[in-house]
C-alpha cells in the first residue's frame, strides 16, 4: 500500500524490520507486531528509547515523506511511530494509488506485519470517486476500526450497502462527508446516528431523499453535533431545524441552503438558542422575509455569528439588515444577492459593521447607487471582497471609492454597464498605498472597456489569478481567447462564443501578449518618426527651437528605455552629427523582421489617441500627426515613469501598415 509519497507501507516496515536486527541499543527491545508494548526504559539517553508519544509527536514535524521513511529505518521502536504517521492520512491521488491501498487492506492481517488499517484516521475517496464502489467500503470496513474523519462526496457508485458497514465498524468518527451520493437515503444517517454518538460534523449536500424524521433522530442521538449541511435537501423542514436547536446547543454551523419549506419561526427560534453559531446560510429560500428578524428580543445579541448567507431571499428589505447587524454586530461575511429590495439606506446600515466586514456580496441589488457605496467605503475600511455584479446604477464613481479600499483582493462588476475605462484606470492606480493586491477582478459584460485600459491593470497587479471578461467584445479575439480556460460544458452555444475567463497563467500569457504587441506598435510609430525626423535637410537642424530639442530627448529616452542600456542624448549631440545619429539608432532598433499584418477579418480602422503615459507628466508633442480624437472612447495608461511620447492609440486591432506617421 501506499503512505502519504506513495510507498508500499508493508515493504517499508519490512525493512525497518531488518533494520531493527543490527547492534542497535533498541534491538534488545522486545516487542510483538501488531500494538505498542510498554518499553523498557533501561537509557533514556539513547532516542529509541523514548516512549512512543513522545516519538509521535517529534517525528510529526517531519513534512518530508522522504524523511519519516528514513526515520523508520533506524529501529523497530521508530518503524511503529513513523509507519502510524505515514498511515494517518493516505494520500490516494491516482488509481494507481487506490490498486495498491485496495491491495493492502485486502490481504488479511496474519499476513501483514503491521495492521495497516488500524493507523487510518483520516481517510478522502474524492480523489479516486469513480473507482469507489459498495464492494471497496467492504474491504475497508473488514480493514479500518479507528477512522475519524470520512469524506465520501462524489462517490456515485456508494450507496447504503457501501457506507452502513463502514461507519458501523468505526464508532469513534467524528466527522462524515456523503456529499452529492445521490443514492444515499435515510438508512445510512440513521446508522450513523446510532452508531456515532461523538459525531461533530455531517455534511449531507445534495442527498435529496433525506427526510425530518432522521435529521430528528441525528440531532436526539449525536448531541455533540457542531457543523451540519443540509444544502439542496427539499424535504427538510422546520421539525429539522427545530430538532438541531433544541438538542444540539454546540453548533456552530448550520446550511440550510435551498430547503424552501423552512419558515421565518424556525429561523428566529435557532438564532436565539444557538448560543454559538457562527455561520447560518439560509440562501434560495423565497419564505424568509423580514419576520424572521424583526421579532428578537431586545436584550438578544449574537456575538458568535460570523457568516450570514441570505441569497435570494427577496422578501428581505432594509429594516432586516437593520436588525442583523444591531444584533449581530460582529458579522464578518454577510451575503445579501439577489436580495432585490435592498437600497442605499440597507447599505447605510451595514456601515456600522466597520471593520469587522471583510466580504460583502450585493450583487443583483439594483436599488443601490454611487453614494451608497461611498458610504460604505468610508465605513467599512477593510472589506477585502465586494460583489456588485448587476448593480445597474453604479458609475465610475463607485469604483473610483471601492479603490480606495486598503486591504481589498477581490471586486465583482459583472453587468455594470456603466464602468468605463476611467474606472479601470482608478483601479490600477491604487496600488501605490494598497497593502494587499487585487487578486481576482470580474468584469464580464463590461461593454465599454478597451484592451489598452485592462493592460494598464493587468500590469499593476502581477498577483493576479483571475480575470473574467465575458462578453467584452475588445477581447473576443482568436489571438486573445486562446489562452482563456475552457467554457462549461452546460453553457449553451452563445454562452461558449462569448465565455473569455483568464485563470492561473492564462492572465500571465494575456499580460504577455498585450504587451508584446504593444511594445511592436510603439517600435512603429517612433521608427516613422525618427524616419522622418532624419530625412529633414542638414541645415533644419540649427532652427531646432527648445520645444523641439525636448521632444528630441524624448524620442532618446523612449529608445533608450527599448534598448535597456544607456544611451546617447540627441539634443547633446554636435548638430551635424545628428542624421548620422538617428540611422544608427533606427538600424539597431528597427532594422528585424516586421509582423506580418493581422488578417483582413481582424483589422479596423486605426483608434483613437491613448497617452501611453500619465499625462501629467507627458510632454505635449505639437508636431505628431495625430488622428481624430473619440472623447468616448480616449484613456489614459496611468504607469508612472519617465515622459514618453504621444502615440496613436492602439487597440489591438490596427494592422501595422495602417499606423499613421
Amino acid at each position: 500500500m501506499e503512505g502519504v509519497d506513495g510507498t508500499d507501507g508493508g515493504d517499508v516496515a519490512t525493512t525497518a524490520d531488518e533494520a531493527s536486527s543490527t547492534d542497535s541499543p533498541a534491538s534488545s527491545v522486545t516487542t510483538t507486531p501488531h500494538m505498542f508494548d510498554s518499553m523498557c526504559v533501561g537509557s533514556l539517553a539513547h532516542p529509541a528509547m523514548l516512549p512512543p508519544e513522545i516519538l509521535f509527536a517529534i517525528f510529526s514535524y517531519l513534512s518530508a515523506v522522504d524523511d519519516i521513511k528514513t526515520a523508520m529505518l533506524v529501529c523497530k521502536a521508530w518503524s511503529r511511530c513513523a509507519v502510524e504517521l505515514l498511515w494517518y492520512r493516505p494520500n490516494l491521488h491516482s488509481i494507481m494509488s487506490f490498486v495498491r491501498f485496495n491491495q493492502t487492506v485486502s490481504t488479511t492481517a496474519d499476513a501483514l506485519y503491521y495492521p495497516y488499517g488500524r493507523f487510518i484516521k483520516r481517510l478522502n475517496l474524492n480523489s479516486i470517486s469513480k473507482q469507489a464502489d459498495n464492494g471497496f467500503m467492504h474491504t475497508l470496513a473488514r480493514a479500518c476500526g479507528e477512522i475519524e474523519r470520512l469524506t465520501l462526496s462524489n462517490c456515485q457508485d456508494i450507496s447504503d450497502d457501501g457506507v452502513i458497514p463502514l461507519v458501523t465498524a468505526n464508532p469513534k468518527l467524528l466527522a462524515v462527508d456523503v456529499s452529492h451520493l445521490t443514492k444515499i437515503t435515510d438508512r445510512t444517517v440513521l446508522a450513523i446516528a446510532k452508531a456515532c454518538p461523538n459525531l461533530q460534523g455531517f455534511n449531507l449536500t445534495g442527498c435529496a431523499s433525506v427526510t425530518d424524521d432522521v435529521v430528528v433522530t441525528l440531532a436526539q442521538s449525536c448531541r455533540h453535533l457542531r457543523r451540519i449541511k443540509l444544502f439542496d435537501c427539499a424535504l427538510v423542514t422546520d421539525r429539522a431545524l427545530d430538532a438541531i436547536a433544541d438538542n444540539c446547543p454546540n453548533v456552530m454551523e448550520v446550511d440550510l441552503h435551498g430547503c424552501k419549506q423552512i419558515t421565518n419561526a424556525a429561523v428566529t427560534k435557532a438564532c436565539l438558542q444557538l448560543h454559538s453559531l457562527r455561520e447560518f446560510r439560509l440562501a434560495l429560500n423565497p419564505a424568509i422575509s423580514d419576520d424572521a428578524f424583526l421579532y428578537f428580543r431586545d436584550d438578544a445579541l449574537f456575538e458568535s455569528f460570523r457568516i450570514l448567507d441570505l441569497t435570494g431571499c427577496n422578501q428581505l428589505t432594509d429594516a432586516s439588515v437593520q436588525r442583523i447587524v444591531a444584533f449581530a454586530p460582529r458579522l464578518r461575511n454577510l451575503v445579501l444577492a439577489k436580495c432585490t429590495r435592498i437600497t442605499d439606506r440597507g447599505v447605510l446600515h451595514i456601515t456600522k459593521l466597520g471593520k469587522t466586514l471583510h466580504y460583502l456580496h450585493l450583487g443583483h441589488c439594483s436599488l443601490i447607487t454611487d453614494s451608497g457605496i461611498a458610504a460604505l467605503v468610508r465605513g467599512c475600511t477593510r472589506i477585502r471582497y465586494i460583489d456588485l455584479a448587476c448593480c445597474t446604477q453604479l458609475t465610475n464613481a463607485a469604483v473610483e471609492d471601492l479603490a480606495t479600499l486598503p486591504k481589498l483582493r477581490r471586486i465583482g462588476l459583472v453587468k455594470c454597464v456603466n464602468i468605463t475605462d476611467e474606472a479601470i484606470h482608478a483601479l490600477a492606480q491604487r496600488r501605490a498605498g494598497a497593502l494587499f493586491a487585487l487578486e481576482r477582478v470580474h468584469l464580464s459584460y463590461c461593454t465599454n472597456l478597451s484592451l489598452m485600459a485592462i493592460l494598464s491593470l493587468i500590469n499593476a497587479y502581477p498577483r493576479l489569478t483571475h480575470l473574467s471578461l465575458t462578453g467584452v467584445p475588445a477581447f473576443l479575439r482568436p489571438d486573445l481567447t486562446q489562452f482563456c480556460r475552457p467554457a462549461p460544458p452546460e453553457f449553451n452555444q452563445h454562452q461558449q462564443a462569448v465565455f473569455c475567463v483568464f485563470s492561473g497563467q492564462g492572465v500571465v500569457r494575456l499580460r504577455q501578449q498585450l504587451n508584446r504587441v504593444t511594445a511592436e506598435h510603439r517600435h512603429m510609430v517612433l521608427g516613422q518618426q525618427l524616419h522622418d525626423r532624419q530625412a529633414l535637410p542638414h541645415n533644419d537642424f540649427e532652427f531646432l527651437d527648445d520645444e523641439d530639442e525636448d521632444e528630441v530627448e524624448e524620442l532618446n529616452v523612449a529608445m533608450d528605455d527599448q534598448l535597456g542600456r544607456p544611451g546617447m542624448f540627441l539634443s547633446n549631440a554636435p548638430q551635424h552629427m545628428l542624421p548620422e545619429i538617428v540611422r544608427g539608432a533606427l538600424a539597431e532598433v528597427f532594422d528585424r523582421p516586421r509582423p506580418a499584418p493581422l488578417p483582413a477579418h481582424l483589422a479596423a480602422p486605426a483608434g483613437p489617441e491613448i497617452r501611453l503615459m500619465n499625462p501629467a507628466q507627458e510632454t505635449v508633442n505639437h508636431h505628431i500627426v495625430r488622428p481624430s480624437i473619440d472623447a468616448n472612447r480616449e484613456m489614459d495608461l496611468d504607469e508612472p515613469g519617465d515622459d514618453t511620447l504621444t502615440a496613436p492609440a492602439f487597440d489591438g486591432l490596427t494592422p501595422p501598415g495602417n499606423v499613421a506617421g
